[in-house]
């Protein structure tokens, strides 16, 4: 890995913050120094509420096709609080969620299940359900099982059209984002 310096403009855009999954253009100079020339547009974020007392927002990632949420089933337990406000956020941010139960060979899996289900049927109407996949990591248990319903969460999407919907907004906020970095080239040029 090598580290790389912003360009001023691009420093003056991101407000000085490239985060993780951001997709970039780096330039190498003769010295063996990069510079981070542009950011490419982001197709998502993962944002959330700058945190204490303060107002304003926060990008924790960027590019997020999906989030999953790994917990262990028992030692520690899952806190259905935490879990609460994960799946908020990751629901503001029009992102799906899967939520992965490790320890699962452990006794009390199925109480934490359970519960997690019971949560997840409580929160807000939504028109696909976050799946709860049980995994034993040290025996490479469940992933799978997490495979089958991370490809059934796309089968109901593109069955819906939702992929589609997502792919064409992508690509005109990107159009946007090109569209207005260039006229702010020229209106530099000019001014």
């Amino acid at each position: 890995m090598r580290e790389a310096s912003l360009r001023g403009r691009v420093k003056q855009d991101t407000g000085g913050v490239v985060v993780p999954g951001d997709r970039v253009e780096v330039r190498s100079h003769d010295d063996g120094s990069l510079t981070i020339e542009r950011l490419i547009p982001r197709r998502s974020v993962l944002k959330r509420r700058t945190p204490g007392r303060r107002r304003g927002v926060r990008i924790v990632a960027a590019n997020v096709d999906r989030v999953v949420v790994v917990g262990a089933a028992v030692d520690p337990q899952w806190d259905s609080m935490m879990i609460d406000r994960f799946l908020s956020v990751i629901e503001a941010n029009d992102l799906t969620a899967s939520l992965v139960v490790n320890k699962s060979d452990r006794p009390g899996v199925d109480d934490t299940v359970r519960d997690l289900r019971g949560m997840l049927e409580l929160s807000s109407a939504r028109d696909w359900q976050p799946p709860v996949v049980r995994t034993t990591a040290t025996a490479s248990e469940g992933v799978d099982d997490l495979w089958d319903a991370i490809r059934e969460h796309r089968a109901h999407l593109e069955a819906g059209g939702g992929i589609a919907t997502r792919r064409r907004a992508r690509a005109a906020a990107e159009l946007r984002e090109i569209v207005a970095e260039e006229l702010r080239t020229r209106a530099e040029a000019v001014c």
